[in-house]
């Protein structure tokens, strides 16, 4: 479902729509949900984001390159 969601960065309103997920995701990384955001606040969550993002990228890889290893010895 998607949602209307309102962030105040620098004193401008921004209005998205989002999916109800990622409107979760958006308030948890951007502590100040409802209030003013700063530039450096935005900036680091995106940091954060990106940093799990290429945590899960790297352990999916991980898990495929084992399940390929595995079944070649299978095979």
């Amino acid at each position: 479902m998607m949602n209307k969601e309102i962030f105040y960065i620098n004193h401008l309103a921004y209005t998205i729509d989002v999916e109800e997920s990622l409107a979760r995701l958006l308030k948890k990384n951007l502590a100040s949900s409802g209030k003013n955001i700063e530039i450096k606040d935005l900036f680091l969550a995106y940091v954060k984001q990106s940093e799990e993002c290429l945590t899960l990228k790297n352990e999916l890889n991980e898990l495929s390159d084992k399940i390929s290893k595995n079944l070649d010895e299978i095979l």
